[in-house]
């Protein structure tokens, strides 16, 4: 079953860049970029709020743990958010598509 990997970004800059190399590279068959994002949260003992831009990945199972060891390396967060869903349920040719996409073979 092929994965959402979500994660976010401080800028659409930086997510359409990572989102590309991903794309390019085979780990990843799509990136959905979701501009707007308000994210409020504890960091170094504060609450900040700031406006992020949030990334979802599609992915095949043989790839998703290739591309969270992408994301980690290319993230510019200390702790990047870097969160994996199996899809349960997906029609036979998008989850082909994806396969074929991130340079595999069913």
């Amino acid at each position: 079953m092929p994965f959402y990997v979500i994660t976010t970004f401080d800028s659409r800059e930086k997510a359409a860049d990572v989102g590309k190399n991903a794309v390019e590279a085979g780990f990843a068959a799509c990136v959905s970029m979701i501009h707007g994002i308000s994210s409020i949260y504890r960091w170094n003992g504060k609450i900040e709020e700031s406006d992020e831009v949030m990334c979802v990945f599609k992915t095949s199972d043989e790839r998703v743990a290739a591309l969270e060891e992408f994301l980690r390396r290319n993230h510019n967060y200390e702790v990047p958010e870097i969160v994996a869903i199996r899809m349960d349920r997906v029609n036979q040719e998008y989850e082909k598509w994806i396969r074929e996409s991130c340079n595999e073979k069913l």
